[in-house]
């Protein structure tokens, strides 16, 4: 496997209806995941002055950033979308794919919840916001949709 641009790699949120589809956050700049988790230590009097710690609860966190837009294009999701989902605070379904066709990325699932969602205005600039999903559970390859 080569490497992948990463503009060709999307988020999208599930979105109620009939039917129901996942739409493209649109204008996204920059997403990503980030995984952590905490630390157990597990230090003794037996590890020869050396600590030693055990993964503890996990936790993923999904950072975006983007362009505002206020118009977006049919079948996206646009900015006052996030809006509404961060002022309802509750859980959506999305998914992380690969745009174009290609399979060198496997699609990943989750829900979480958008926490964090901050709005930017510079002079001479487009609005722009960036933000964090906190995924509740762990990012699976099985749509939960089918």
């Amino acid at each position: 496997m080569g490497k992948l641009e990463g503009a060709k790699i999307m988020l999208a949120v599930w979105t109620a209806g009939s039917p129901g589809s996942y739409k493209p956050v649109g204008c996204l700049t920059q997403q990503g995941v980030n995984r952590s988790a905490e630390k157990i230590d597990t230090s003794s009097k037996c590890d020869d002055g050396y600590g030693s710690s055990l993964p503890g609860r996990k936790s993923i966190d999904m950072p975006i950033a983007g362009v505002a837009e206020f118009a977006p294009a049919a079948g996206s999701l646009g900015y006052s979308d996030l809006v509404d989902w961060w002022n309802d605070g509750v859980e959506k379904d999305f998914k992380i794919y690969q745009t174009g066709g290609g399979s060198d990325f496997t699609p990943q699932y989750g829900t979480g919840v958008l926490l964090e969602l901050n709005d930017t205005y510079n002079d001479g600039e487009a609005v722009t916001f960036d933000g964090s999903i906190s995924v509740n559970g762990a990012l699976v390859e099985t749509d939960p949709h089918n």
